[in-house]
């Protein structure tokens, strides 16, 4: 696969976010489709209870799952611009290391903030809105563990790339 072509499905990936995050709390619905029926709901509540939410509840259940989706925006806004990088066969310039790093750091505060956002959604609807039957839960799967050892490994990558680049401007030094 061409980068360019990544860099289509990157994009992809981005706009079915954020629509997946606008139905999933705005439109808990199932929606009919040809040969098959699509719905989305948040994590941590089925169907259902996201269509039963009253609207206090889901005003602050996106807002509390708002910053995962903006950081995860973020990430891959970094991982376009080593993309971009890469293209421009830049491999070992401090923008390319610093986009890498901080693609790494922002994916894996997304994630982060993204098992964090049940509990944060449970207490937000029990203390604040005063539903005390909101349940306090977290869920870590083994993708969220093997996707913190995927960012870990994108961190030490920028490592890499870094030491390259260290030993290229070496190598300048002595021609």
């Amino acid at each position: 696969m061409s980068i360019k072509t990544f860099r289509f499905f990157l994009l992809l990936f981005v706009l079915l976010q954020a629509t997946y995050f606008g139905l999933s709390w705005f439109y808990p619905h199932a929606i009919p489709m040809p040969g098959f029926r699509m719905a989305f709901w948040p994590d941590g509540l089925t169907m259902e209870a996201a269509h039963a939410l009253p609207s206090a509840q889901r005003w602050t259940g996106a807002l509390a799952s708002l910053p995962t989706l903006v950081l995860l925006v973020y990430a891959s806004w970094r991982l376009d611009g080593l993309l971009r990088a890469f293209q421009a066969r830049d491999l070992f310039a401090v923008a390319a290391i610093g986009h890498v790093r901080a693609f790494a750091g922002a994916a894996l505060g997304a994630l982060l903030l993204a098992i964090l956002e049940q509990p944060l959604r449970g207490l937000l609807w029990r203390h604040v809105l005063g539903d005390h039957g909101a349940a306090l839960q977290v869920g870590v799967s083994s993708e969220a563990l093997l996707m913190m050892v995927a960012c870990g490994l994108f961190y030490l990558f920028g490592g890499v790339l870094q030491e390259g680049r260290r030993l290229a401007e070496e190598n300048e030094g002595f021609i």
